[in-house]
């Protein structure tokens, strides 16, 4: 997969950037920045991972976006969400041969 410099989300422009920064972070690979509508990925990680972290921090947008970040009764699992659902799809993905 080709990691794009822009996505649209829930009718929005997201940015992409690859910056080493994103350690700086705590230790993430990847983040998302919902009020700039930016997404940023270490660049010093293999493909792979730059891959399914890009899915990761997609369904935190899509998440944002739809709402889901007002439920308080969501806020302390979204990240577990997110991580399962990042996995699961990137290898239905791959496994499919729908990615490279």
């Amino acid at each position: 997969m080709k990691i794009p410099k822009k996505l649209k989300i829930g009718g929005m422009i997201w940015e992409v950037e690859e910056s080493s920064d994103v350690v700086n972070e705590g230790s993430c690979f990847a983040s998302t920045h919902p009020l700039t509508q930016k997404f940023f990925i270490d660049p010093k990680i293999k493909q792979q991972k730059k891959e399914q972290a890009l899915i990761h921090e997609i369904l935190h947008a899509v998440w944002w976006t739809n709402g889901m970040r007002s439920r308080e009764d969501l806020k302390k699992e979204e990240e577990y969400i997110v991580d399962s659902l990042s996995q699961g799809l990137y290898q239905v993905l791959k496994d499919n041969k729908l990615i490279n």
